[in-house]
């Protein structure tokens, strides 16, 4: 009994499969789940260099991070032009950002948060604010700038990752299964 059992488990597990692969016109299928988790910038266009500011939107009840690890690059100050709808946040230690003195300033990742509109005299409302970052490496130091805005609906991804502007690793790695025929025993 338990013998039929698997293998009706198996036969189902690979119709299951088959069926997956015969609805995408026997093309691969991905394995894994979707995520809007990762973005990837290079350094060229953070720090201007194309000539656009990137845009990246910060939706209700969502962080969103911006990640220097990849570039090898320590955050030493950030600067948020316009905070009445934003809260930020870092890994480490920055000054002027700690209400404690930093024995060891730096961090590698900035971390957003959309709030409530705050009204701060002195400061127009706004859709839009700019963010920049100054950071430091061995071969000296960037000035990185990010237009934040208000967006809405589900975020597009969670991270922005700064990478190098010749690195071209894809955003995640994925499996693929291929079920063609080729004359196997199935």
């Amino acid at each position: 009994m338990k013998k039929l059992h698997d293998s009706n488990l198996m036969f189902l597990s690979f119709l299951t499969l088959a069926v997956g692969v015969l609805g995408h016109g026997g093309r691969a299928v991905s394995l894994e789940t979707p995520t809007p988790s990762l973005h990837r910038i290079t350094v060229a266009e953070a720090t201007g260099k194309t000539g656009i500011t990137p845009t990246l939107y910060l939706v209700p009840g969502y962080g969103l991070n911006i990640s220097f690890i990849s570039t090898g690059e320590i955050i030493e100050k950030v600067w948020l032009d316009n905070p009445q709808f934003i809260t930020l946040d870092v890994d480490g230690c920055l000054a002027g950002l700690s209400r404690q003195a930093c024995p060891q300033p730096g961090a590698t990742v900035v971390h957003l948060r959309r709030i409530e509109e705050l009204d701060i005299p002195g400061l127009p409302r706004t859709n839009s604010t700019l963010l920049t970052v100054i950071t430091a490496s061995r071969t000296g130091r960037r000035i990185y700038t990010f237009r934040l805005s208000k967006g809405s609906g589900m975020p597009q991804y969670h991270t922005v990752e700064v990478i190098a502007s010749a690195e071209v690793a894809p955003a995640r790695q994925t499996s693929f299964v291929s079920l063609t025929s080729s004359g196997g025993d199935w």
